[in-house]
Order: C-alpha cells, then sequence, then structure tokens
C-alpha cells in the first residue's frame, strides 16, 4: 500500500540554515511517495515501512550526507522497534495534542552509498496496526524541522538538460549510434531549450523564488518531475544501451518528455519577455523533429 502526503503541515518554527556555511537548502523534501508500508514479523503488533530512494532522482544529491535527517510524522502513537542499515537511530522529535508523532531517523556516519540510493526498512509497533506516515521529509541537519516546500538546486535541473543534450550513444558494442538520428539538429534544438532555461537566474526556481507567471500553474513547484524521474530513468538507461534504431527514436521522445515534464514543474516566466514566453513550449515540442530519416521511415512503417 502507498502513502501520500498528509495535507496538513506541522506547526513547527522552522530554523534557518546556513548556507555559507554548510551549503545546505533551506526547506525539507517530501519522500512519502518512496515508501510502502507491509507486514512485519517481528511482533504480532508491528509493522514495516520500507523507505527507497535515490539522493540523484530527488535532486537533493547535490546537499544529502549521512549527518541530515528523515523525519516521519504517524497519525496515531507507536513506538520504535528497529531499523536495518543505514539507519543509525529513531528517536521521538515531536508529539501533537491529538497523538500525531513525529520520529526523527539519524544515518551511520560512514554511510555514503556510491549508486546515491537510500534503501532500508524501519519497524514500528502500535496495538491496532491502523497508523500511516501521514507526512515524510528528508531534512538538512541545520534546518532540523519537518517542512513540505518543495525545493531543488535550479544550477542541477539546467545541468540535467545538458547531460540529455549530451547524451552518450555508444552502445553495449561500443558502436556509436548518433548517426540513427539527426544528431547535429538534435544538438541545437536542445541547445536553444536550455537557452531559454537559463536566460535569467529566475527562470528555474524553487519555492524561495516567488512566481507571479509559472509555465504551468497546475504542476508548478509539485512533485510531478521527481516522480517521472523514478517511473523513467532506468528506461532511458536502457534505451541508451540498446542497439536498435527503435530505441534511439524512443530516448528522444523521452527526453524531451523530461524536459517538458522539468519545464511544467520548475519553470517561472516572470522575467522572461511576452515573446520568449510564448515560444519556450514551442522550442520544447520541437527536440523530436530531430529524430532524423530512420525514425520517420520506422514510424511509417506497418
Amino acid at each position: 500500500m502507498k502513502i501520500f502526503r498528509a495535507s496538513a503541515l506541522l506547526s513547527l518554527v522552522a530554523a534557518e540554515c546556513n548556507w555559507q556555511q554548510h551549503q545546505k537548502p533551506k526547506r525539507c523534501k517530501d519522500i512519502a511517495f518512496t515508501m510502502e508500508k507491509t507486514n512485519s514479523w517481528v511482533c504480532r503488533d508491528c509493522f514495516n515501512y520500507r523507505v527507497n530512494f535515490r539522493t540523484d532522482q530527488l535532486q537533493i544529491a547535490w546537499w544529502w550526507t549521512s549527518e541530515d535527517f528523515i523525519y516521519l510524522t504517524f497519525d496515531e502513537p507507536v513506538s520504535f522497534v528497529t531499523a536495518a542499515y543505514p539507519v543509525k537511530d529513531a528517536v521521538l522529535y515531536n508529539q501533537g495534542a491529538d497523538g500525531e508523532q513525529t520520529y526523527r531517523i539519524s544515518f551511520e556516519s560512514h554511510f555514503n552509498p556510491g549508486d546515491k540510493r537510500i534503501d532500508f526498512n524501519i519497524q514500528f509497533r502500535e496495538d491496532n496496526l491502523t497508523s500511516v506516515v501521514s507526512a515524510a521529509t528528508i531534512c538538512p541537519f541545520c534546518h532540523p524541522v519537518p517542512s513540505f516546500i518543495v525545493n531543488v538546486a535550479p544550477q542541477a535541473l539546467q545541468v540535467q538538460v545538458t547531460e540529455w543534450r549530451d547524451v552518450d550513444l555508444i552502445d553495449t558494442n561500443g558502436v556509436d549510434r548518433s548517426f540513427q538520428i539527426n544528431h547535429q539538429q538534435f544538438t541545437n534544438k536542445m541547445n536553444r531549450v536550455k537557452k531559454f532555461l537559463e536566460w535569467t537566474d529566475n527562470v528555474v526556481v524553487d519555492a524561495t523564488y516567488d512566481c507571479t507567471l509559472p509555465y504551468n500553474p497546475q504542476k508548478f513547484l509539485s512533485d510531478s518531475y521527481t516522480q517521472w524521474q523514478i517511473e523513467n530513468n532506468s528506461e532511458i538507461e536502457a534505451l541508451r544501451l540498446d542497439g536498435s534504431v527503435a530505441a534511439t527514436c524512443q530516448l528522444i521522445d523521452l527526453m524531451e518528455e523530461g524536459i517538458r515534464e522539468l519545464a511544467e514543474t520548475y519553470v517561472c516566466l516572470d522575467e522572461l519577455p511576452p515573446r520568449k514566453q510564448r515560444r519556450l513550449g514551442q522550442k520544447i515540442d520541437k527536440i523530436s523533429n530531430a529524430k532524423g530519416p530512420q525514425c520517420v521511415a520506422l514510424q511509417s512503417s506497418p
């Protein structure tokens, strides 16, 4: 059973994080959608949550270290039982008047995953087994208060566009497949989109910027792009390593979709001239036009 973020926020006063000293964000990141509740065999009244995500997929790899914390808020009282590595401990951090409890989870100091994956099981005890996590965040240690405002590093998102532009199309046999598409046209179209996203520092933004004209108001500062990455990153890598023309064509479509999702989630149009506001979406939609004649022939074949 998947769990979801609570609509009500914890009424805790946030402490400011020192950017210069710690190079940490001022906000936490929602991780509730990365968790799953399962049965536990530790005791009759116990239940288990598996936490499983990659820091690069959540756009937190630039700041996360083992010093930072995860906060889990339960809608009913529970007691911590045990947790698997890399968890060091889980302590009761806050308790609300209505029985809501928040636990702070710390990591072993030497934990530094090479694949950027945080994956562990944690178990709690409750009499009737009905309690669920109503909120879950990962937070920098110098800002030890759960908060649900999405925070990203705009520069990291811009770097992602560059990485897609420069995608390595050498397959597992060592064959360069860039000839399967109009590679120069693809690079040029990606560069044009990249220029839009770098027009000013306030095009790709996080929640600290007061945006009045989001590119997509319905998705702005949601978890839409993060969810897209989790669902598609492995497929992007598989398509990149596949030797077929069809895989290369599909890869271009998927990267265009990813850039569109990024723009809809994090792009603010406030400081773009009106002409550029209108043209950004057009530039994104034209990325897949660079797939070239082999892709076109493949699509038109019966």
